[in-house]
């Protein structure tokens, strides 16, 4: 959490996530609420970073919790910042539930 800020302008910092808020303590303030309730999000691998012009996608998976998860997350950045901030979470079912064996990723 402490290297974060080093990353996101917190005085310019806008979430389009639903369950956050703008601003460094919003984000910081999102993260610890979600760790008190047992829903702490923990990013396992990242598979691929896509970057253009000012556009990051980062496409993960973790947990929140116990639950197995997807994360992709997009941001915008500017001067070197993040100033922006739109994601999506999928569960992941346990591989003996896939229709498929090309799995998530």
């Amino acid at each position: 959490m402490n290297a974060a800020a080093d990353y996101i302008d917190g005085k310019h910092f806008v979430e389009h996530s639903s369950t956050g808020q703008d601003g460094f303590t919003g984000f910081k303030t999102k993260l610890e609420n979600a760790s008190k309730e047992g829903q702490a999000i923990k990013y396992d691998k990242v598979h691929y970073v896509i970057g253009q012009g000012n556009f990051v996608l980062t496409i993960s998976e973790g947990h929140i919790g116990d639950t197995s998860t997807s994360f992709y997350d997009l941001y915008r950045v500017d001067n070197g910042k993040i100033v922006e901030h739109w994601d999506t979470l999928e569960k992941i079912p346990a591989k003996d539930q896939w229709n498929n064996d090309n799995g998530k990723f």
